[in-house]
């Protein structure tokens, strides 16, 4: 001990380490573990220890790791005997065995120190008294999540339309009502997460685990996952990932993937038929997407292959057509010079000077916030004669994809009879069109004009009749050059058939 070593096997101190030292931290940690306090480092105390002791030192703590780890597997694992005075969760003291009894004892590390020791009996005697807070409160946080869950006062996750999914409001609204209609559990929710996050940051955390919460306990409260499910499919999520975050509630099934496009789908048909009931026109604009699939093993019957589809859309004109004339064309161009046309005065450059300060001061606010004290300043409205209507945004409306080749003139006409069809829902939903009889379905109008060399009977008006359901309705179809050639040609094959099937 002269030496100031932890143990006598080895006297040299050029062959042992001291445990003070900063690169020995470690060693001192794990001998601090078995001597279940701290160390003191004074000179009248080892501070050596020899590499045999701190290799059994090293052994020990592992063993002890081992002993613990089991222990934890058993306590998760094997189920307690429920007793009536105290509840599973309550630590039980360690019972006494007889002292000649045969059976063998268990090493158990969760020894607690002397402060804990003496003050065991109080704890034990206390916790029922904590059980039972505990479980009132959680008692009184169950019914509140019940309440509102019920249909009668309904909650903000049973919004699940389209308004629903796309307000910006929700995460708000919310917030607010599990403030005021369930305090107790918003308490609990709030008080496990730290105050000092930022309200951006801890609002959504918190919704997503009410939300989750709900929706285990009724799954009509499913707002926040469909919100999940669209940015997952948005995204294009796996098949597997959905699968795996529906486990935990995040999320709806995959199978409800197709039920929410349909009721997305049907909410744009809605807005279609309220706009036209209140008077807007609209066209159609196509085109068509194509993708190539690659076979992952290549083969003679397994090749790769070129997929095509057409995207389709619903523009709704923001200036109404029934004010404008639709007499005929002002002038005939074949007497009519064109540089007089598009020849551009003193008065029509300024126009022109002033609409691009506009633009570019709206590119400017929007972009640049140090430019917005010159707002005032500038005119928000472009002058025209429709002023009004050129300063609101554009009514676009997403249709499904068709799968259709535009290539095929076969496949063009299949097209045209979904704009037809879509056509028909969107009247007969505004109250504009009667329901299609079965004698349309039968017969369509056949043109009777003359067709042109180029583009025989395309761009002819049909003889409408009577029994046409879409009787005086003209909707155009745009697209690119190519596309409106193409689907022209399709029109012009159908112009002489009697029967939708011919």
């Amino acid at each position: 001990m002269e030496h100031k070593e932890l143990c006598n096997c080895v006297t040299d101190p050029k062959h042992s380490k001291s445990l003070f030292l900063r690169k020995n931290q470690a060693i001192l940690h794990n001998a601090e573990k078995i001597f279940c306090g701290e160390l003191p480092h004074e000179s009248n105390f080892p501070a050596h220890i020899c590499a045999p002791c701190e290799r059994r030192l090293n052994n020990a703590i592992q063993f002890k790791n081992v002993i613990t780890e089991t222990q934890k597997a058993l306590a998760e694992n094997v189920r307690t005997k429920r007793c009536v005075d105290l509840s599973p969760t309550v630590v039980q003291p360690t019972k006494v065995r007889a002292a000649g009894s045969s059976r063998r004892r268990s090493i158990d590390f969760n020894v607690s120190t002397t402060d804990d020791t003496q003050s065991a009996s109080p704890n034990i005697l206390g916790t029922p008294v904590l059980v039972d807070a505990s479980s009132y409160v959680l008692n009184h946080a169950n019914k509140e999540l019940i309440e509102v869950a019920r249909r009668g006062n309904p909650s903000v996750l049973r919004q699940r339309s389209f308004d629903g999914l796309s307000s910006e409001t929700w995460m708000a609204e919310l917030i607010n009502e599990m403030k005021t209609r369930c305090p107790m559990a918003h308490q609990i929710l709030s008080g496990l997460l730290e105050n000092s996050i930022y309200p951006e940051k801890r609002n959504p955390a918190l919704c997503l685990i009410y939300g989750i919460i709900m929706f285990l306990k009724c799954h009509e409260l499913s707002k926040i996952q469909r919100i999940n499910s669209v940015l997952l499919i948005q995204g294009q999520a796996s098949v597997n990932v959905i699968a795996e975050l529906n486990k935990y509630g995040f999320c709806l099934e995959l199978k409800m993937k197709y039920n929410i496009l349909n009721d997305i789908g049907n909410h744009f048909l809605d807005r279609a038929a309220e706009l036209v009931k209140s008077g807007h026109r609209f066209v159609y604009v196509l085109d068509n997407i194509d993708w190539e699939e690659k076979a992952h093993d290549m083969r003679q019957d397994v090749q790769n292959r070129s997929v095509h589809a057409v995207a389709t859309s619903i523009v709704f004109n923001r200036v109404p057509e029934k004010d404008l004339p639709n007499s005929g064309p002002q002038k005939n161009l074949h007497h009519c010079n064109v540089d007089d046309l598009v020849i551009v005065n003193d008065e029509d450059t300024k126009k022109i000077r002033a609409r691009y300060r506009a633009i570019i001061a709206k590119l400017l606010f929007e972009h640049f916030p140090a430019f917005e004290m010159f707002k005032q300043y500038t005119p928000q409205v472009t002058e025209c004669a429709y002023a009004k209507e050129m300063s609101t945004r554009s009514e676009v409306i997403t249709m499904p994809v068709v799968m259709k080749d535009e290539k095929k003139y076969a496949e063009c006409v299949d097209v045209l009879d979904q704009l037809e069809k879509w056509t028909h829902e969107i009247y007969s939903a505004a109250g504009l069109c009667s329901p299609e009889s079965e004698s349309s379905k039968e017969i369509t109008p056949v043109i009777t004009a003359h067709s042109r060399p180029d583009q025989p009977a395309s761009h002819v008006p049909p003889a409408a009749t009577e029994s046409d359901p879409l009787h005086g309705v003209k909707i155009p179809c745009n697209g690119d050059q190519l596309t409106r050639v193409r689907f022209a040609g399709a029109k012009d094959l159908r112009a002489g058939c009697h029967s939708p099937k011919q």
